[in-house]
């Protein structure tokens, strides 16, 4: 866990506030100041905490992970100074502080997001390294027959280069055609910025929506837009052995 989430979850403060005390030096650590925010630590590790020179009294922390369905038009990001429709709002709005985001998406992008207080999770879920799989559902403005499609996914799978950056999928399917669009379903393990857009784009495809539906071993299944719920207790046995089968540092 960073220590700017674990000075925002002790102090009851916001993540900017967190931020900027620690940078004035005005947080002290079992008695020395830290100026570093994102500084990775064990929880376990902090036996004194104080704030503006007020000794803070520690509280238990209890690791847990949340799911959230992220409608289109809200922000991935947890403050943005011009937008308020942000997943800071509803991580403060559940009263959730000290939680990461896991898995950004686009504003118009919507589905499955996974919040935790735990940052060796949080690492495991974003970092390239660690090959997480995330899975897409992708609706494209154009009638696609069958073997385009998979000329198309074969492609992306060798990949794509695109602004100097090689774009690729693990693996595709077609899901078939409606009146108007096409869908498909993708699996990546890492997400640059825009990719899935990016690579239709490739081949003049308009991307009409996007729905992450899957995040490792954790499924959207029938979760409603803007509903926070914890993972169940298998998704939650399922993450810790990812974890410890990547042997994720504590």
């Amino acid at each position: 866990m960073r220590f700017l989430q674990i000075v925002q979850r002790q102090a009851r403060v916001s993540r900017r506030k967190a931020q900027e005390l620690i940078k004035a030096g005005k947080v002290q650590l079992n008695g020395q100041i830290v100026l570093t925010p994102f500084m990775e630590m064990n929880p376990g590790q902090v036996k004194e905490l104080c704030v503006d020179a007020k000794q803070i009294p520690l509280k238990q922390f209890e690791i847990a992970v949340y799911k959230y369905y992220k409608p289109r038009g809200m922000i991935s990001s947890h403050e943005d100074p011009k937008y308020q429709n942000t997943m800071g709002k509803v991580l403060e709005t559940a009263g959730l502080k000290g939680y990461a985001v896991a898995g950004r998406l686009d504003r118009d992008a919507e589905g499955l997001m996974l919040f935790s207080n735990d940052g060796r999770l949080i690492n495991l879920l974003t970092h390239p390294r660690y090959k997480v799989r995330k899975r897409y559902e992708v609706l494209v403005s154009a009638i696609i027959p069958f073997r385009h499609a998979d000329e198309i996914l074969s492609r992306m799978k060798k990949g794509i280069l695109d602004a100097g950056e090689r774009l690729r999928i693990e693996e595709g399917r077609f899901l078939g055609q409606g009146p108007n669009d096409s869908l498909f379903e993708l699996i990546l393990t890492e997400g640059k910025k825009h990719e899935i857009k990016r690579l239709f784009h490739h081949f003049k495809l308009p991307v009409s929506r996007l729905l992450r539906t899957t995040i490792g071993p954790v499924e959207l299944r029938k979760l409603k837009p803007r509903v926070l719920e914890r993972v169940t207790a298998g998704e939650r046995r399922a993450l810790q052995a990812l974890l410890e089968e990547a042997g994720v540092n504590k």
